[in-house]
């Protein structure tokens, strides 16, 4: 069940809720408190997940910043071995989900460049 609930909130990770053949991509999204923009977030499971000294798992400290406010989040973030998120704190912002980001790209399209809003 929290698994299932995480997964809802966090996406699987990997292509599956990211770029088609992003296999090194892990996906979370997140509701800033200032504006309620829903930012889409992508951590680089190569690049930037640190080990747990104790080895059983992966950490992350992340600021994220959206396109629309600018004001910054503060997310630090960590992962099993299996590149599963198993614990989140988030400065700044609230969990969103994968259908809240579709919703909220869908209602904020980006301008092409040179067309401006």
């Amino acid at each position: 069940m929290i698994g299932a609930l995480l997964r809802r909130i966090f996406g699987s990770g990997g292509s599956g809720d990211g770029e088609p053949g992003d296999r090194s991509g892990l996906y979370f999204y997140v509701k800033c408190r200032a504006c309620n923009e829903v930012i889409r977030v992508r951590i680089n499971r190569h690049n930037d997940l640190s080990p747990i000294e104790d080895g059983d798992g992966f950490h992350v400290r992340k600021s994220i910043v959206g396109r629309n406010c600018f004001r910054r989040i503060e997310a630090e973030m960590t992962f099993d071995k299996g590149y599963r998120q198993v614990g989140a704190e988030l400065v700044g912002a609230t969990i969103a989900t994968r259908e809240e980001w579709d919703s909220w790209e869908a209602s904020h399209p980006v301008p092409a460049p040179g067309n401006p809003a």
